[in-house]
């Protein structure tokens, strides 16, 4: 198994920050008007070809696709006084070319139903916008009426005499009896009235066809007496062989992806043909526990969460009364990270620390894709998007290409002008939480975007190799926004303190993961020494005139203070870059350190100063109260973390309000105790607490997202 990221690779780590703006798609018509799916995304899936398979039979691939065909059928005109079992187009009496319908396709509670005209019957055409199931109840003389949209769904009045859709139970014999009709057949015709209701279910005396602006279309409760033949309806009886369906819909979109993080609410909206076949089943397999979280909020009706980038299959099944599955559906869907689009990137390979860049770099059609060395400049940057089905595009900053695989030659990465399945790629997140990048045109070869071997020399040209789950990592590639650093400087005293400059990697470890999981960010590391010879001494040898006794130890010896607005001054002095936090590490007693100010020599004992919003850590020595305490690695870790907040614009909230969300801990911008850092530091590395309240997460990301943090000199 690959190491985590925690790992310290030659001394670089690298930031990405990840955003991204979830688009709503919506599907044309299925059958009638403008589908009204208020933001979600509605599909219609095509029978699972292992139709009556169980759960673990379901064969891979993508099923979704329009309704299944159904050839032209004759239908039957029913007269008689009992209504067979069947499915039924309902044609008005008073108003001949139309059909009873609801609007927009509605698959909820609440729809309006209205006249349509479908130009022909929809039992000939199985249109099932305009077909209905009707079950007798038993032997009452009462019938459940159903849509063929969705098998839940029934007829009701609202409280404008309208004639809306409502939800009805799955089991005709659970049906209330208020939801139940009686059909009365009257000359050619039949009334519809709701149970314990003096009214009946009437079209309007009008040729109005069902559309939005149309409302004289829309069916209203009326008496027989007043509407007349507009109050009977044709039953036309669907003569054609069985049939069975479902359409899922989901909130918001996930036609281009379901976005690390975000809810998804699932709904499926089965249909059949057959008496009593009203009940739907939707699942996610054990198999992509670790993709997506799923709720269950009833059979038919699932909350799932992107975890990880990968694919991920819904499962959908009809069942008959006994809870047997009678159809099987599929959908697969990929879960996407969550990445700021059109934004300008860096690509890094994980195994070589080099980044994707362009051969010249030139800005012709069929130049080499490479890697070089970081550099900032225009050819090593992408902007990302994201296309149809979860799929994205790089495109380059400096030429506007996009990196696509040669369609001659599938190991040979170039630079295209075209979006095609060559030029579109996934991510699929690997077991340390890199990324493979795979092509949509070869998405089932294995292979995926690589280097040919672990070199990294500039200029080696992008290949696709079959990926391996090892520490090579040349098949793995890490994504920035933005490039951030830490540059670890300290003082020539401490250059061959082993055991401390361990710990000052071990903090960086531990200040990247923190921000990392809570912004995925990550920090290129540097390591300096930083000669202090230029910072003079407060007051010379043996001589207290300036300090006073505040130059003289516990055992009455001179002491030289270093003044820290002369080692402020010396780090500004450095040649910095910019988006560096610049960090000195002291590994000596607090009290060496003082500020300056007109004669007057204030001592500063705390562990560490920062400029807010301002790149410039001061880390003084910790050593000195801890040493040899176990507590020691722990609280440099937590200090650079806490100090590096001040560098995103995060003030001190000792004792505020708002700022002690977990039950053990406080935020790390709050107060620290000794005897808490160890289990602290632990308990964060292992996902049991957050390092930040809300509060500061908030202010944080805030800075993050519109890339306001450390600016240069």
């Amino acid at each position: 198994m690959k190491k985590t990221n925690l790992r310290i690779l030659s001394f670089i780590l690298a930031l990405v920050i990840l955003s991204l703006s979830m688009p709503v798609f919506a599907n044309d018509d299925v059958d009638n008007g403008t589908m009204d799916t208020s933001g979600e995304y509605i599909e219609d899936l095509t029978p699972n070809p292992n139709d009556n398979l169980a759960l673990e039979d379901i064969s891979i691939g993508n099923n979704v696709g329009g309704e299944p065909s159904v050839e032209l059928q004759d239908f039957t005109v029913v007269t008689s006084s009992t209504v067979p079992n069947g499915v039924y187009a309902l044609r008005n009496v008073g108003n001949g070319s139309l059909w009873m319908s609801v609007r927009a396709n509605q698959l909820t509670a609440g729809g309006q139903m209205q006249q349509y005209n479908f130009g022909s019957s929809p039992a000939d055409t199985f249109t099932r916008a305009g077909l209905f199931k009707i079950t007798q109840v038993g032997t009452t003389g009462r019938y459940t009426i159903r849509f063929m949209m969705n098998n839940l769904l029934s007829i009701g009045f609202d409280e404008s005499n309208n004639v809306v859709t409502k939800i009805i139970p799955a089991n005709d014999e659970d049906v209330p009896l208020t939801s139940t009709f009686f059909l009365v057949y009257n000359q050619s015709g039949y009334y519809i009235r709701p149970y314990g209701s003096g009214y009946y279910i009437c079209a309007q005396n009008t040729d109005a066809s069902g559309a939005t602006g149309a409302p004289n279309s829309n069916l209203i409760k009326s008496s027989a007496a007043v509407m007349g033949d507009c109050a009977r309806w044709e039953l036309q009886k669907y003569t054609g062989s069985s049939s069975r369906g479902c359409t899922y819909s989901a909130s918001p979109s996930i036609s281009n992806g379901l976005t690390v993080g975000t809810k998804y609410t699932v709904t499926m909206y089965q249909w059949s043909t057959d008496a009593g076949v009203n009940t739907a089943y939707i699942d996610v397999s054990d198999e992509y526990d670790s993709i997506v979280d799923v709720t269950r909020v009833s059979d038919y009706q699932l909350m799932i969460t992107g975890k990880r980038a990968n694919k991920v299959r819904i499962l959908y099944y009809i069942r008959n009364t006994a809870g047997v599955n009678i159809g099987s559906y599929s959908s697969d869907h990929l879960v996407v990270p969550y990445i700021s689009l059109g934004v300008a990137h860096y690509i890094r390979n994980v195994g070589t620390d080099k980044y994707i860049d362009i051969e010249g770099p030139s800005k012709s059609e069929g130049a080499i894709i490479q890697q070089w060395q970081f550099n900032r400049k225009s050819q090593s940057k992408w902007a990302i998007d994201r296309t149809t089905g979860g799929y994205f595009t790089f495109r380059s900053s400096y030429s506007g290409l996009y990196i696509g695989v040669d369609s001659s030659n599938s190991s040979v990465i170039k630079q295209y002008s075209t979006q095609n399945n060559y030029t579109l790629w996934r991510f699929e997140q690997t077991s340390s939480d890199n990324y493979k990048l795979i092509c949509k045109a070869y998405e089932y070869d294995a292979k995926v975007l690589s280097l040919p071997s672990s070199s990294s020399v500039n200029g080696v040209d992008l290949t696709r190799s079959v990926y391996s789950d090892d520490n090579d990592c040349r098949d793995e590639w890490m994504i920035y926004s933005s490039l951030y650093g830490i540059a670890n400087y300290y003082d020539d005293s401490v250059a061959e303190n082993q055991q401390f400059l361990q710990s000052i990697q071990d903090a960086n470890v531990f200040t990247v993961y923190v921000y990392n999981s809570n912004f995925g960010t990550d920090f290129f590391m540097k390591g300096q020494v930083l000669s202090f010879d230029n910072v003079a001494d407060i007051c010379p040898t043996g001589d207290n005139s300036l300090c006073g006794d505040l130059c003289v130890d516990e055992y009455g010896n001179p002491f030289h203070h270093k003044n820290l607005n002369t080692i402020y001054d010396c780090i500004d002095t450095i040649d910095r870059e910019d988006n560096c936090a610049y960090v000195m590490w002291m590994d000596r007693a607090a009290g060496v350190y003082c500020y300056e100010s007109s004669g007057v020599c204030t001592p500063y004992t705390g562990l560490g100063a920062t400029k807010i919003g301002y790149p410039i850590i001061e880390v003084l020595s910790i050593t000195e109260y801890l040493y040899p305490s176990d507590e020691y690695e722990s609280c440099m870790a937590i200090t650079l973390a806490h100090e590096m907040a001040h560098c995103f614009g995060v003030a001190d909230v000792y004792g505020s309000v708002g700022h002690t969300e977990n039950d053990s801990y406080s935020c790390i911008m709050d107060y620290f105790k000794l005897g808490q850092t160890e289990q602290f530091y632990q308990d964060v590395l292992d996902h049991k607490y957050n390092a930040f309240c809300s509060n500061c997460l908030e202010i944080i990301g805030a800075k993050i997202l519109e890339n306001e943090i450390m600016e240069g000199n």
